[in-house]
């Protein structure tokens, strides 16, 4: 598919210009600032470049580029917003009377990026050669890359969890049977109840007999105050009976028998004992220190204790134990990731290596770290001199496209001309050249010339 005529309006400085591609060399001449550059980056704009915010003339609201081919035509337009900002429509694309979906992509398959733009190449910077090399080779590494990105990430993870896992003690610590020590405290607690229990029984039996002895002396106590209280009438009668006898005689001899009556009974009644006093209570501190005091069980307490910290230490050992065997796991997943990247990274490389065969441009290769480099030459660092070597061999990998080669000179092509004039015809090919300058007075009839003047052209 060939361009063959190019129609630009309101682009720029270019208000209505026109022109057919129908000779190897069309070449523009003029001053500086006169819209040949503009006519030349039209091209590229309508190709889906991109264009800048001031492309639309000064005053008009819209612009538009037509290229027609040997089979349709492509255009783009632009036009200005509401606030005044410019915007541009999708690029149309018509093959044989058809409107091509997707026409920017269709358009760039067709290009070749280095006859668009000499410095295509050198204007890249590392992220954007890296890139662009990526697309041009053949090598499909995308499942490798995939693969390998999710390998890095589980290995940023597995290291992040071994290093957490610090310093494990491996000290072994026995555990310890408490059951026995337990059953000695239980033992201990036992006796100290029963004998405990024992001293509450024997102290309730002393209260017990303390209390029916007082009750036993209470007793004889009232007794002798009842054998007392007899002697007393008694004597209360005696005396009563004497005092009688005195005053009556005439009883006496009644009361002289009453009066020996009694002193016989009275003889016969016992002398009054003296009180017994209650007995003492008996001594039982003994016991009750018993009843008050708990079982001596500290030092079952304290091994009881002991060995329960030793079984939390014994716990804590085993889960070491489990964590150092993970460890061991994740160090060996670990080993098994970075064995397996280097597969993959080996992969890459063969199969970038053997797409870097099949492009055929000589010392285009790639490194062991999967980046391509030129003559040893990692992309990013490429010399001026090696990207111009570079875009000339990667040119050749190109279709022709719309047979079109621009170049931007900005000085005299003088003999070089003819040389020109042959490569385009060598290659097929039309080249459109920028030249400042006035039109030479001969040119080759293969030559096209047109005067650039203030975005207009004449012949």
């Amino acid at each position: 598919m060939r361009i063959t005529g190019v129609a630009i309006k309101n682009v720029g400085i270019c208000e209505d210009v026109s022109f057919k591609v129908d000779k190897p060399l069309i070449c523009f001449y003029g001053e500086v600032r006169q819209g040949k550059t503009t006519i030349l980056n039209a091209i590229k704009w309508v190709l889906g470049a991109k264009t800048p915010d001031d492309i639309i003339r000064h005053g008009q609201k819209e612009a538009e580029i037509v290229i027609t081919t040997d089979r349709g035509s492509a255009s783009r337009s632009w036009y200005r917003g509401k606030g005044g900002e410019t915007k541009a429509r999708a690029v149309q694309f018509i093959v044989d009377n058809m409107p091509v979906k997707s026409a920017a992509k269709e358009l760039k398959a067709l290009l070749n990026p280095f006859l668009l733009d000499n410095e295509h190449l050198l204007n890249m910077n590392e992220t954007e050669r890296k890139k662009f090399f990526m697309e041009i080779c053949p090598a499909d590494t995308s499942t490798i890359d995939t693969h390998t990105a999710e390998l890095q990430e589980a290995a940023r993870d597995l290291r992040a969890k071994i290093k957490a896992y610090g310093e494990i003690d491996l000290t072994p610590v026995e555990a310890v049977d408490v059951s026995q020590l337990k059953a000695e405290l239980f033992k201990a607690k036992h006796a100290h109840g029963e004998e405990r229990q024992t001293a509450i029984d024997k102290i309730a039996e002393a209260n017990a007999e303390h209390t029916k002895a007082v009750e036993d002396v209470r007793e004889k106590n009232a007794s002798s105050a009842r054998v007392e209280e007899s002697r007393t009438i008694l004597i209360n009668l005696i005396m009563d009976t004497r005092t009688d006898v005195n005053t009556l005689k005439e009883e006496l001899k009644a009361a002289e028998a009453k009066l020996a009556a009694s002193e016989k009974e009275l003889a016969e009644i016992p002398e009054a004992p003296d009180t017994i006093p209650d007995p003492e209570r008996p001594d039982v501190s003994a016991l009750t220190a018993i009843v008050e005091s708990t079982a001596d069980t500290a030092d079952l307490d304290q091994q009881i204790e002991n060995a329960g910290a030793q079984n939390v230490r014994h716990e804590q050992y085993l889960a070491n134990v489990k964590r150092d065997e993970q460890r061991a796991e994740d160090e060996k997943a670990l080993a098994d990731n970075k064995s397996l990247q280097e597969k993959l990274k080996a992969q890459k490389i063969t199969a970038l290596k053997e797409a870097s065969d099949q492009l055929g441009v000589e010392g285009l290769e790639f490194d062991d770290a999967g980046n391509m480099t030129f003559d040893g030459t990692q992309a990013g660092m490429l010399s001026t001199s090696q990207v111009i070597e570079l875009s000339s061999k990667l040119s050749k990998l190109f279709p022709e496209g719309f047979g079109l080669e621009l170049l931007d000179r900005a000085e005299s092509l003088g003999r070089s001309i003819f040389e020109y004039v042959d490569r385009a015809k060598e290659r097929g090919t039309t080249i459109l050249a920028s030249i400042v300058g006035e039109q030479p007075s001969d040119v080759p009839d293969d030559v096209g010339v047109f005067v650039v003047e203030d975005g207009r052209l004449s012949e």
